[in-house]
């Protein structure tokens, strides 16, 4: 999940690929099938995402079926030239699968808000 919310437009190309490297499944396919709009944009906003992990748990695991559920709490900063940088925190959930190359996420989301 840190890895598909860290970019930087100068090194798209390598930051694609990781996330690439890090995904499975439907996921990995709708990343590939919006890659080239997604680079134009971020190549067009010179933008730099880092994400750092705050906090992180495995909700759910079965290891027959190769599945796993997680939930990640995230410090995430946008960088856009001539503005101060953004941090907001996010809460997603991830489906972890198994594949012969080690776990990947093959399903993310943000988590729902309990706040009444």
């Amino acid at each position: 999940m840190q890895n598909l919310n860290t970019l930087d437009w100068q090194h798209l190309s390598a930051g694609l690929n990781t996330w690439s490297q890090s995904t499975t499944g439907d996921l990995h396919t709708q990343l590939s099938q919006g890659q080239a709009d997604f680079s134009k944009q971020v190549e067009q906003a010179h933008t730099v995402t880092t994400a750092k992990v705050l906090a992180g748990a495995v909700t759910e695991l079965d290891q027959q079926t190769g599945l796993a559920s997680v939930m990640v709490a995230l410090q995430i900063t946008v960088s856009e030239p001539g503005s101060s940088p953004t941090v907001k925190q996010s809460r997603l959930l991830g489906q972890l699968t198994r594949t012969a190359s080690g776990w990947k996420l093959s399903d993310l989301a943000q988590a729902s808000s309990t706040d009444s």
